[in-house]
């Protein structure tokens, strides 16, 4: 219950989260003072929207293997993410179901195990394992040689680039937000200020989705590094926003 979001421009990225955080048992709403959006290097940024726990596990990993594995290509460090998603999944999967039954997914798959026991117990188990869902959607933004990237990577942990279309967002406000996009004609040709603009209204009328908070973190990436908006510059922006959707 959240939304990310983020757009290319003629200059870089512009990304934009709310802080909202919801707790299914009991269903608890509230503002958070902690930003959905973090650094993996100095001109890629890490999105997440969903299930806070796994995500921050994912981060953490994600963070230590850059650290020996210096990469600058976004694609690369998108896939970097990717395989710690699907690692982070697989051992959630064998917590849940098969180390209670002291199997491990290589004894359960590629020993056979799952042939030494009852055949509808195997399918349940294996039913189970391919359906199970982290909960968690990331976007990876960030500028490389080749300018500015977008992408997103979904359960059960599969990367998309979405630099063609231009904007991508996740999270339960996402469709509001691209419809946002869709109806300003947005274009990756735009100029900085353009995109900031629209980035932060694609947040606003993303607000009226359930679980979208209205504080907001916003920040832009160019060739010179990340730039983190201020307050009274989220405040100016959000003024702004209400002059034009409402005059």
């Amino acid at each position: 219950m959240t939304v990310c979001i983020g757009s290319i421009c003629n200059k870089g990225i512009v990304i934009s989260a709310d802080r909202m955080v919801t707790l299914q048992l009991p269903p608890t709403e509230f503002e958070h003072t902690g930003s959905k959006i973090d650094n993996l290097t100095d001109k890629t940024l890490f999105l997440a929207a969903g299930q806070v726990l796994p995500a921050t596990e994912i981060l953490k990993r994600t963070q230590a293997k850059l650290v020996t594995q210096p990469v600058t290509a976004v694609e690369e460090i998108t896939k970097i993410v990717c395989n710690v998603y699907k690692e982070y999944r697989s051992e959630q999967i064998e917590n849940f179901w098969l180390k209670p039954r002291n199997f491990t997914l290589d004894l359960f798959y590629k020993e056979g195990k799952c042939l030494n026991i009852p055949k509808e117990l195997a399918l349940a188990l294996d039913g189970q394992m391919i359906q199970y869902n982290l909960g968690v959607e990331l976007i990876i933004a960030g500028v490389d040689n080749g300018g500015g990237h977008l992408y997103t990577i979904l359960n059960p942990g599969v990367y998309n680039c979405h630099d063609k279309i231009g904007y991508v967002a996740i999270g339960s406000g996402a469709m509001h937000a691209i419809s946002t996009f869709i109806v300003n004609n947005y274009s990756v040709n735009f100029d900085i200020n353009n995109s900031v603009y629209d980035t932060f209204e694609a947040k606003f009328i993303a607000e009226r989705a359930p679980g979208v908070g209205a504080e907001t973190d916003m920040g832009i990436i160019t060739n010179a590094g990340i730039k983190f908006f201020e307050r009274k510059e989220i405040t100016l922006l959000r003024e702004t926003c209400l002059k034009i959707i409402k005059p």
